[in-house]
């Protein structure tokens, strides 16, 4: 019987990066002393993952459901400032995007406080697109001198001839569209669709 991958996100805890090299499936949100499919995902929790220093390739990595964990318990507001820089854009730019009121980020970014299951859903897809980007660059060679974040906003805010003409951006407001918009991502490195 083959060994399973073991993954785990101790960086969280800060000991080591989590092995995302493994199948997806085998990405397993990991406490210190917790059994991987018995791991409580919890807001504290939560916060020192989303800080960890390369977040978005591990989140592109996770499995549905733990992807389901974290929008379920809701995504520290904490994170719309990070996700803003690693864009280079304005939080006001990032909240027009993924479709997050600003006032309601606003005042649960003053109270530290976590998103709603609906925006943590909007606020992941866009890291998970992120890291989408990270981990093609990491695949196809040399990512020395890529900056994900930025390509990723210049690539939202172009028309594209394979959406009839409109901005990727405009599909990042719903799930169905964060997967056109991800599903054309890996077209172009496979070079499907130009």
């Amino acid at each position: 019987m083959a060994k399973r991958a073991r993954t785990t996100a101790t960086a969280v805890q800060g000991r080591e990066k989590p092995d995302v090299s493994a199948p997806r499936d085998t990405v397993r949100l990991v406490r210190a002393g917790a059994k991987p499919d018995t791991a409580p995902v919890t807001a504290d929790f939560l916060r020192r993952f989303l800080q960890h220093a390369s977040p978005f390739v591990t989140i592109y990595a996770l499995g549905v459901m733990e992807r389901a964990d974290i929008v379920e318990h809701g995504v520290p507001a904490r994170f719309l400032e990070r996700l803003a820089v690693e864009l280079a854009v304005s939080k006001e730019k990032l909240y027009d995007i993924i479709g997050v009121s600003r006032a309601t980020a606003d005042r649960k970014l003053k109270a530290d406080q976590v998103l709603s299951a609906a925006d943590s859903e909007h606020v992941m897809g866009m890291a998970r697109l992120v890291g989408q980007v990270q981990q093609i660059v990491q695949e196809s060679g040399d990512p020395a001198g890529f900056d994900a974040g930025r390509w990723v906003t210049a690539f939202l805010d172009a028309p594209s001839p394979a959406l009839g003409g409109r901005r990727p951006r405009d599909l990042m407001r719903t799930s169905d569209g964060r997967t056109v918009v991800s599903t054309l991502v890996a077209q172009m490195q496979s070079g499907a669709y130009a």
